[in-house]
């Protein structure tokens, strides 16, 4: 075969002429039957992108990968803390529903409707911690303790398995009241602690005492500025009762401040007034206040002792001796508006002017 261009003889098999680089077209050979074998078959030609481009596309899939695995990574901390909240909360829940016998609360019974459950729920209490002023029906019947954070716990109805009542575990907090309605008794109460026991059930005795028949110990204790009517006759109430072997054991305490004291206290018998002043100072007089004494210190030596020793400069040597000289403990009890005051063998009974 023949180079139509230049006639340069060629190879059968040749696409382009050796010479000129012409083109040779293919003769019959391609239509008379099948390709030839040695044909090299058209590849696909695929189009090649900028290699700037392509950079780019790779260093963007890259940043995207590292930026999805970065969010991954921050996100992960916070979705471990969460299933580990959820799981938490269920496991709280879970035992907040199986320990029928302690709970607390903090305020007053709404009276709204109630359901099954809950009447179930309190058939099974067996002690509430109580943080506000609250209002308990009867239908607490496995109920054994109550404990009020310094609230008043007022109850109705029947409280057939309470034991012991604690009003205030925390001394520094206010002393609250344990309140009970008309009719209301307490077969299995045994101890009461704190506070001051109300009812509108009062007799000539104070409150009414066959409420409790098994009480055992009873302690009352409040600040002296909390001791009111209500207070004394309870306690007068408890002491009552120990006396006449209903309860075993009946005790007090008052805590009170230095202040507490100032003022002027008389004797019941008109026999001694003493005036305690806020400067340290104390005057002691017959009662009628005539003739008075204003020489004396006063100091709070414990709980129920007073040091009186007379005023002197600390520059007068004479005084400083007569001062000590003239010096003295005096016993005292204090118990809302009565002072009662014990010296040199005798002893007073004031109350607050």
């Amino acid at each position: 075969m023949f180079c139509s261009k230049c006639g340069t003889q060629v190879a059968e098999t040749a696409a382009f002429c050796p010479k000129c680089g012409q083109a040779v077209k293919q003769g019959s050979a391609g239509s008379s039957g099948s390709h030839s074998a040695s044909s090299v078959p058209v590849q696909p030609t695929f189009i090649k992108e900028p290699a700037g481009k392509e950079q780019s596309n790779g260093l963007k899939n890259s940043f995207s990968a590292l930026d999805s695995n970065k969010r991954f990574k921050q996100a992960l901390p916070l979705v471990l803390a969460v299933l580990v909240v959820v799981i938490v909360l269920g496991i709280g829940m879970k035992a907040i529903a199986g320990k029928d016998g302690d709970t607390s609360v903090g305020t007053s019974q709404s009276g709204g409707k109630e359901t099954a459950a809950d009447a179930k729920r309190k058939a099974k209490i067996t002690e509430l911690i109580v943080d506000e002023s609250t209002v308990l029906d009867g239908e607490y019947t496995n109920l054994e303790r109550i404990i009020s954070n310094g609230a008043t716990v007022t109850l109705y109805g029947e409280f057939p398995a309470l034991k012991t009542v604690v009003m205030n575990p925390d001394v520094n907090n206010k002393v609250g009241d344990f309140v009970f309605e008309y009719g209301v008794t307490f077969p299995a109460l045994i101890s009461f602690e704190g506070g001051v026991i109300v009812t509108n059930d009062f007799d000539e005795e104070g409150f009414c005492t066959e409420a409790f028949p098994a009480i055992q110990t009873m302690q009352f204790y409040a600040k002296n500025s909390e001791v009111d009517e209500f207070w004394k006759q309870t306690l007068a109430t408890g002491l009552w009762m120990q006396e006449s072997g209903l309860a075993r054991n009946v005790t007090y305490e008052i805590w009170h401040e230095i202040s507490d004291l100032y003022g002027t206290w008389t004797d019941e018998n008109n026999v001694l007034a003493l005036t305690f002043q806020s400067d340290g100072s104390v005057r002691v007089a017959e009662s009628k206040n005539i003739i008075g004494v204003d020489a004396l210190m006063f100091e709070e030596v414990d709980e129920d002792t007073l040091s009186l020793k007379a005023k002197a400069s600390g520059a007068d040597l004479f005084f400083g001796v007569v001062s000590n000289l003239i010096s003295f403990y005096m016993d005292y009890e204090l118990f809302g508006d009565e002072l009662s005051v014990s010296f040199n063998g005798k002893e007073f009974h004031l109350v607050r002017e």
